[in-house]
């Protein structure tokens, strides 16, 4: 039988070859969520199948440039065989270099570095300790090789048949390093891979920084997203069935000397919104400290107060525990009793990477969550203008409830008829509120009759509280030149009701 001039075989063998590619394309692009923290980094990977938590460390070897992270990192450090670099984070985000024995390292390089030992973690490479290269290397040097039988067959398989590729000259090398533009990224992460980082806090220029190393490093085939920990609560939560978020849900977060409180409430109808926040706690808990009984009673103290400040008032239908520090929550009766009252309790120490990864599928599947999301890096209210366009009045938006803020900005060109101002009306994105107004207005502008003062009109975000409002003068073509005149205000959203 022939269908379109191909035959029933031939169609069979291409949905064959459509499958086949669907497989490869899954084996090769990568999804993966990372929290990038203070203390400690996490990895989540192969649909969550596999994930790593280690301590944000960076470590040298004292006899040449080998690397190492997290725990080898730190044994290698108590070894005295490596400069050890425990305030990495903290170094990056202040911009500061640092000297590890006789060479001084930019800040930029040791994150880089840093990073891309971590993405090897993500390439699913078997991780070995230190004295299993030493191992290695002395045999190299020896040039003897431990070889069992399975070794040995493999070998003789692959020189019977596999030929040897011809001999490449160096002239060709270098032309081919040339076209490649150079080192290039390890290729463990090829086709569409998309990488989302979450940091704990909203800080845009750290952002802007890391965005720029992580691009540098995996070049444009690679999809990037960063968020904050807030947002990836909210994604990990929609992930999970609805019953376990249709109340409140409170989420503590423990990790060494630090403390985080989390809340989600998702609301229903026709503005579906999940309202999300997160709280970091003056008193800390040091992880080392709970080793010891004084210590387990005194974090369980803290943990009680905590949560009944936070959970005595709502309705409450599920706790989350994630981080480090509720690896074992033995230490804390009194504080699990109290949670377990009326309330689910549930366990993920990588929950905040595994909300990265989540949504990182969303991207993968060029797709939106079902409902807006209000937290700290995203909009948290419609911003719009009245305009009259041909002598109807509409609606000019300048920003939507729910999009990410970092990095939008618009800018329009306006007349301004009659009016020395400019209204801005914020509403909320759920049907709970009501709209407000904030008013800027333009003293210093020029006053000219007959719609003829022209001005261009641009927005920002400086941070997820604060609207950024530049007017510029831009005169009236020949008949009025600019005067020059610029106004710069920012408005304070969290005046508004479209908050969480």
């Amino acid at each position: 039988m022939i269908r379109n001039g191909k035959t029933k075989r031939a169609e069979e063998a291409e949905k064959d070859s459509g499958r086949m590619r669907e497989m490869v394309m899954e084996e090769t692009e990568r999804r993966i969520g990372l929290s990038l923290g203070e203390r400690r980094t996490a990895l989540c990977t192969d649909g969550g199948r596999k994930q790593l938590s280690f301590p944000t460390v960076l470590c040298r070897s004292k006899r040449g440039e080998e690397w190492r992270i997290g725990e080898a990192a730190l044994e290698m450090g108590r070894e005295g065989s490596g400069f050890l670099l425990e305030q990495l984070f903290s170094l990056y985000r202040k911009g500061e270099s640092a000297s590890l024995g006789d060479r001084k390292y930019s800040a930029e390089e040791l994150m880089e570095t840093f990073l891309r030992l971590v993405l090897e973690e993500a390439g699913g490479g078997e991780k070995r300790d230190g004295k299993e290269e030493e191992k290695e290397k002395e045999q190299e040097e020896s040039g003897e090789q431990e070889q069992g039988p399975e070794a040995l067959i493999e070998e003789i398989e692959d020189v019977v048949s596999e030929p040897e590729d011809p001999p490449v000259s160096e002239e060709a090398e270098a032309e081919a390093e040339e076209e490649s533009g150079g080192e290039a990224f390890p290729d463990f992460l090829p086709g569409r891979s998309i990488l989302v980082v979450s940091l704990r806090f909203m800080d845009q220029a750290l952002m802007e920084r890391l965005r720029a190393l992580l691009s540098a490093m995996l070049g444009e085939s690679f999809e990037l997203c960063i968020l904050t920990h807030t947002e990836s609560f909210i994604h990990y939560m929609l992930r999970q069935e609805k019953l376990l978020y249709n109340r409140k849900v409170g989420m503590f977060e423990l990790e060494d000397r630090s403390l985080s409180y989390y809340e989600l409430r998702v609301t229903q109808g026709a503005k579906k919104c999940a309202f999300a926040f997160s709280e970091p706690q003056d008193e800390s808990i040091s992880l080392e400290a709970l080793e010891t009984e004084s210590g387990q009673k005194t974090g369980d103290r803290i943990l009680r107060r905590l949560a009944e400040r936070k959970l005595q008032k709502g309705n409450y239908g599920l706790v989350m525990l994630c981080g480090k520090g509720f690896e074992n929550t033995d230490f804390a009766r009194n504080f699990m009793s109290y949670l377990l009252k009326g309330r689910k309790v549930c366990t993920e120490q990588q929950l905040i990477a595994l909300g990265a990864l989540y949504y990182s599928e969303v991207l993968a599947a060029e797709r939106t969550e079902d409902c807006r999301l209000l937290c700290d890096s995203r909009v948290c209210c419609d911003i719009s203008l009245r305009v009259s366009v041909r002598e109807r009045d509409k609606s000019l938006i300048l920003a939507s409830a729910g999009e990410p803020w970092m990095g939008l900005s618009t800018e329009h060109e306006l007349i301004l008829d009659g009016q020395n101002y400019i209204d801005f009306r914020l509403s909320p994105a759920s049907s709970m509120g009501s709209a407000s107004q904030l008013r800027m207005h333009l003293n210093g502008f020029p006053e000219r009759k007959d719609r003829s003062v022209r001005i261009v009109l641009k927005t920002s975000f400086p941070d997820g509280e604060h609207f950024r409002v530049e007017v510029r003068d831009d005169g009236f073509g020949e008949i009025y030149p600019s005067s020059g005149a610029v106004l710069t205000e920012e408005l304070d959203l969290r005046k508004t009701a479209g908050g969480a």
